[in-house]
């Protein structure tokens, strides 16, 4: 089980180094998978999640459970997702799964909820917990809320991919959740972004 450093007690070194190490463990990745054999081939970029309808034009890596937010393109954990307290809410749709020539890379979370509760997270692939984060630690810093671990997690092209929160509270209409993960994707250039010239 990693250990989640609060973002408050981190240097912005850190926190950079924590990122390059999660972005240099993609691009290793992709390589090791024959994804791309020259690694000029290959962008890393922020995953993002969000509704099942987004905006026009948007790119959305995932799709949220529930109905959060229509066209949205945030983390945002509401009633029809988050049921129950003390329970884990699945934050995907049932059955995700990373998409063909691309893998991702998870290092830590962040809350911009108002009322934070939130008390772990499992990161899943299909029945495995590759990671629990518990997190109760890192809202002692109101100031900054969130943590990171040096122990990023990796899903790779195909891998069923899960995100499993639990909260001491269930989210009502009027007052979602807003966690999210720090989480980058890498692909091919071409698939969303040009390559620069």
């Amino acid at each position: 089980m990693p250990i989640v450093i609060p973002l408050a007690e981190l240097e912005k070194s850190d926190k950079q180094a924590i990122r390059d190490a999660a972005e240099k463990a993609l691009r290793e990745r992709v390589i090791a998978l024959r994804i791309v054999t020259n690694p000029k081939d290959v962008v890393v970029r922020e995953m993002t999640v969000g509704a099942a309808a987004v905006i026009a034009g948007a790119v959305k890596d995932f799709t949220l459970a529930g109905t959060p937010t229509t066209n949205s393109i945030e983390w945002e954990e509401n009633s029809t997702i988050v049921t129950a307290a003390f329970t884990p809410a699945a934050i995907l749709v049932t059955g995700s799964t990373v998409p063909d020539s691309k893998c991702v890379a998870i290092y830590g979370f962040f809350d911009k909820t108002p009322n934070p509760d939130l008390l772990q997270i499992a990161l899943k692939r299909g029945s495995d917990t590759l990671d629990l984060y518990h997190t109760e630690h890192c809202y002692v810093y109101p100031e900054e809320v969130g943590g990171l671990t040096r122990s990023v997690t990796v899903y790779d092209q195909n891998d069923s991919i899960q995100f499993e929160m639990t909260f001491k509270t269930a989210a009502t209409s009027a007052a979602p959740k807003f966690v999210g993960l720090y989480a980058l994707i890498a692909e091919k250039y071409g698939v969303n972004l040009t390559a620069p010239k």
